[in-house]
């Protein structure tokens, strides 16, 4: 008897081979998931600090044409020699195009004009600081303020979206000098 037909020839893998391939496979699903989860976080933080961004540059573009038009600051505090807006913080008066008192404001989580607001829900306005300075000498009042704001909308950390800016408006107002 020939030893050659003895022996059947099987054709195929061994557990142990199938095992190596799962495993290969498990690894590389597990990394092509981190990869698409953190590219899709990346994607959602992107879009919400355009948000908030869009947002604080609108109310920032709101307070400006504003105090632009503006006949003056609310000055009546002196520290120091220098007049300081007495409402620097969160808040602000100054007297508007119409001579009438008016302001802006900080109240809770959204910046204010009056009773109106200019920051919509979408976002929490974390921190608004108004810095007023009297105009000498033929310069003209300013403001300088910065704002910080986040998405609202978000609770996870990797897809919250921080904005913070700072801008300082002179005022077209110069009759005081």
């Amino acid at each position: 008897m020939n030893r050659r037909n003895n022996f059947v020839l099987y054709r195929g893998f061994s557990l142990i081979e199938m095992l190596v391939v799962v495993g290969i496979f498990s690894i590389l699903a597990v990394v092509a998931t981190q990869v698409l989860s953190s590219s899709l976080r990346g994607s959602r933080k992107s879009e919400n600090i355009g948000r908030v961004r869009e947002n604080v540059e609108y109310a920032l573009n709101y307070i400006e044409r504003n105090l632009r038009a503006a006949k003056g600051l609310d000055f009546e505090i002196s520290v120091n020699d220098s007049s300081i807006c007495p409402s620097s913080g969160d808040y602000m008066y100054f007297y508007n195009g119409s001579g009438m008192i008016d302001n802006f404001r900080k109240d809770g989580t959204r910046l204010m004009h009056g009773s109106y607001a200019i920051t919509n829900s979408d976002i929490e306005i974390t921190n608004v600081e108004f810095k007023c300075v009297q105009g000498f000498g033929g310069s003209p009042d300013s403001v300088s303020i910065t704002i910080e704001a986040k998405d609202a909308s978000t609770t996870g950390v990797a897809e919250s979206a921080v904005y913070r800016t700072s801008t300082t408006i002179s005022l077209r107002n110069y009759s005081r000098n």
